[in-house]
């Protein structure tokens, strides 16, 4: 199907083939400097919000009572002992997030 006054291009390859001819190759990558520009905060932010949480986790008392539990089993604390979350808590975090 071509829009009114289009021309059929004849799929992905035909209008990556016919960018590449009209505009040149970097026509391909128009729109990736504000696409990045706009993703960088809120991964800052993420990992920013995360590293709180996780220093807020480790004060509280549940948290501290799972580091010591460790120090008493002379396990070391490594991020997937951090992460056992079980499947019920997972599947809910993970409806809650969409």
């Amino acid at each position: 199907m071509v829009a009114p006054g289009g021309e059929a291009l004849g799929g992905v390859i035909g209008v990556a083939r016919h960018m590449i001819q009209t505009e040149g190759f970097f026509s391909l990558y128009k729109g990736l400097v504000p696409s990045l520009i706009s993703m960088a905060p809120s991964g800052a932010v993420f990992y920013g919000v995360y590293d709180i949480l996780k220093m807020a986790y480790l004060h509280s008392p549940e948290g501290k009572k799972r580091v010591s539990m460790m120090k008493q089993q002379k396990q070391e604390t490594n991020a997937l002992d951090q992460l056992e979350l079980g499947t019920v808590r997972t599947l809910l975090y993970g409806a809650i997030a969409g």
